[in-house]
């Protein structure tokens, strides 16, 4: 007999086929059996239950399809309970190619595949994804509310059990953290994600796609590694080679074109901190196959980093060794938009003037200090000869982005701005203003701003503190400091988080 998955617990802990019927179901009454009822009975510790096939787990990891030979068989991911810690500051060592869905490309072939026994239907699932679409989904995306993704997903959702599941469990973990309803979902859409990478392996499938994408955000809302996923789906989806021969074909596929954008985006190096997985470049490959279009590059906003592509084609390159970044970053011409988004734009350049320069500081500090200068007034003096005429210090930098950032935080109070979520994407600029120590305690007045949109941004995002709290307390690790070196990824990654500030 199958296992039951809704009966009593004592059906399930014998792997029995359970009636259901209430407060004791008949099945046990026949074998002359303690009915043990249908409540749940869990030990809490870490804020995740602490007995039972979810036992010590943020996400839990399944085993192999329903259906399968393989389906009794415990998972190969490893049980150190290290691994799976609810401290997120503390989560113990990693396995960087570790998949958490415990799924390779070669275990695609073969397996049967049957109908994902789910609950589509159930009308309290359907209320719960409907909020995600228009609480949850405007966590994760910073343009304006009531965009068209909304309607996109919601249209997927109807192709893809995975992509419903998911955004059920991502609602469910903004509403009340890893609970073990949570968890159950979140069980499923893995479940069901298995299922239709199996049977849709060949072809780029938008709403799986979009199911993996959704995956990856519960991961990063908790700080967890993510990126491993992006890495299974580059595989799966042979995204790695020539970007102009997938079928369907992105540029006559609206669905598609958007999920590759939103892989590539979340692909960026410059966008996570504490990476594991090395990026794939995949934005900047994908801009190349753009050229080969009919209309040439995609322009305007892209939806879910809320940048102009334009300007990402240039973050695309900002941790590479290019020297012309920054002259880029000055010359960029800019783009049409609402005011406040002008506003988000500008703190993105001049953040990423920051970065070049950063990064620039990094590299010179590990070499032989130059005619006895500090490695800070070398990098200067090396600019100011190549860039005469777009040199700034980086005081002026940093003032003209804490007029940017104060303008964003009085503007979002107006009520006009509210569809806006231009905030949601205020942790890249932030993060870079942050580690501008030096220059942070010499203007006490521009750390009370940065205190401000911290709370503010902490504000809207009350229920991802979890991995806000990780990272702020990086960036005060820094402020600790006193100096501006501060190794930002070498923190992420003691631990043992990855960050993802897009």
């Amino acid at each position: 007999m199958s296992r039951s998955r809704s009966g009593c617990i004592t059906c399930r802990n014998r792997k029995r086929k359970c009636d259901e019927t209430r407060p004791e179901c008949d099945a046990c009454t026949a074998r002359g059996v303690r009915c043990e009822g249908y409540k749940v009975q869990l030990r809490w510790g870490n804020t995740v239950a602490s007995r039972g096939r979810l036992a010590g787990a943020t996400i839990p990891v399944i085993t192999s399809p329903v259906g399968s030979e393989a389906s009794s068989q415990p998972d190969s991911a490893p049980t150190d309970k290290s691994r799976h810690n609810g401290d997120p500051e503390h989560p113990g060592p990693r396995s960087a190619a570790a998949s958490p869905l415990a799924l390779t490309t070669t275990e695609l072939a073969g397996g049967e595949i049957r109908p994902f026994e789910g609950g589509l239907h159930n009308p309290v699932l359907e209320k719960m994804f409907n909020k995600f679409l228009v609480i949850g989904l405007r966590r994760l995306y910073a343009t304006k509310s009531g965009s068209w993704v909304e309607t996109l997903i919601q249209v997927l959702s109807r192709d893809s059990p995975a992509l419903f599941y998911v955004g059920v469990a991502i609602q469910m973990y903004l509403d009340e953290g890893l609970s073990v309803s949570c968890l159950e979902h979140v069980e499923h859409a893995l479940q069901a994600f298995r299922q239709e990478l199996r049977a849709r392996s060949q072809t780029l499938a938008a709403a799986t796609m979009g199911a993996g994408l959704l995956i990856c955000s519960l991961y990063l809302l908790q700080g967890r590694p993510w990126t491993m996923l992006l890495q299974l789906m580059t595989e799966l989806y042979h995204l790695d080679g020539d970007l102009s021969q997938l079928h369907p074909d992105p540029q006559y596929n609206l669905p598609v074109q958007h999920q590759l954008e939103v892989l590539a985006i979340m692909d960026m190096p410059s966008f996570v901190i504490g990476r594991v997985n090395p990026s794939i470049g995949l934005w900047r490959r994908f801009r190349e196959a753009q050229t080969r279009w009919d209309q040439g590059k995609l322009r305007g906003v892209e939806l879910v980093s809320g940048l102009p592509r334009s300007l990402l084609d240039i973050f695309a390159h900002i941790t590479d060794d290019d020297r012309e970044l920054e002259t880029e970053l000055w010359q960029w011409p800019g783009e049409i938009g609402e005011f406040l988004q002008c506003q988000l734009w500008e703190c993105y350049r001049f953040a990423g003037v920051l970065r070049v320069r950063r990064r620039r500081l990094q590299e010179q500090s590990s070499q032989v200090y130059q005619a006895g200068q500090h490695p800070r007034l070398a990098a200067i003096s090396n600019d100011q000869a190549r860039y005469p005429a777009t040199h700034y210090t980086d005081e002026l930098v940093l003032c003209r982005l804490f007029s940017c950032m104060e303008a964003l935080c009085y503007g979002m109070q107006r009520p006009e701005c509210e569809p806006l979520l231009v905030f949601n994407a205020i942790l890249y600029p932030l993060v870079e203003a942050s580690l501008q120590v030096c220059l942070l305690r010499r203007h006490p007045e521009w750390v009370e701003v940065l205190k401000r949109v911290r709370n503010q941004f902490v504000t809207k995002q009350s229920s991802v503190m979890q991995v806000i709290h990780v990272l702020f307390s990086i960036l005060d690790d820094a402020w600790i400091s006193g100096v501006d070196g501060y190794d930002l990824e070498a923190a992420a990654r003691h631990k043992g988080v990855e960050i993802a500030i897009f």
